[in-house]
């Protein structure tokens, strides 16, 4: 929290371009296909099934997100969802907002 902060975010797959991208105007991608949701709505539980994560490293912080409750993390926080054969999928798409 703060200009002392310390963590680890892990990203991959990012393009840098010289060029200015195209903006596009985002859109809802529904519900048809979903195999997993997670609102941190004061939890951390699956609302479109069963895959339930669990925090390790402490207590989650719920805070006001963009939508809802969003979560914070705190050092080495993390959340863990265990293997699920229906999360096996060749292709996906993640939605996140995140913020400092």
């Amino acid at each position: 929290d703060g200009a002392g902060a310390a963590g680890t975010l892990y990203l991959d797959e990012i393009k840098l371009y010289a060029e200015a991208g195209d903006l596009i105007t985002p859109v809802a991608p529904g519900t048809e296909n979903l195999v997993a949701y997670y609102p941190f709505d004061g939890d951390i539980l699956d609302a479109a099934g069963s895959h339930h994560g669990t925090i390790n490293g402490g207590v989650p912080t719920f805070v006001d997100g963009v939508q809802g409750q969003g979560i914070e993390f705190i050092g080495n926080q993390d959340i863990t969802v265990a293997y699920a054969a229906d999360l096996g999928l060749n292709s996906f798409t993640i939605s996140t907002w995140f913020t400092s």
